[in-house]
């Protein structure tokens, strides 16, 4: 599998909307690179829109641990407390 072609395919079908194909690529990825922070990102974005709250926390929350100047991953958790109705943990990751 080439790392580089994948991560792009993933973005690709992420933009166009085909949630599902991107997430099976990211998690397709993420079996050989499970530190990849990108994809870590993008999978929780994805996990998110699918309105799979834990599992997108999961991988935001590792995506910063390996990148802690991730500030779309602080806004993207932010967003994700708000709608679970934890407001205190959404203003933490919003400031």
């Amino acid at each position: 599998m080439d790392i580089n072609h994948s991560t792009q395919l993933a973005f690709q079908q992420y933009q166009e909307g085909n949630l599902q194909q991107a997430k099976h690529i990211c998690s397709t990825i993420l079996e050989s690179q499970p530190n990849k922070e990108n994809i870590l990102y993008l999978l929780g974005i994805v996990y998110a829109q699918l309105e799979e709250y834990d599992l997108a926390i999961r991988h935001l929350e590792k995506a910063l641990q390996l990148n802690i100047a991730n500030a779309d991953a602080y806004l993207a958790l932010g967003a994700i407390f708000q709608q679970k109705g934890v407001f205190d943990e959404a203003i933490n990751f919003c400031q």
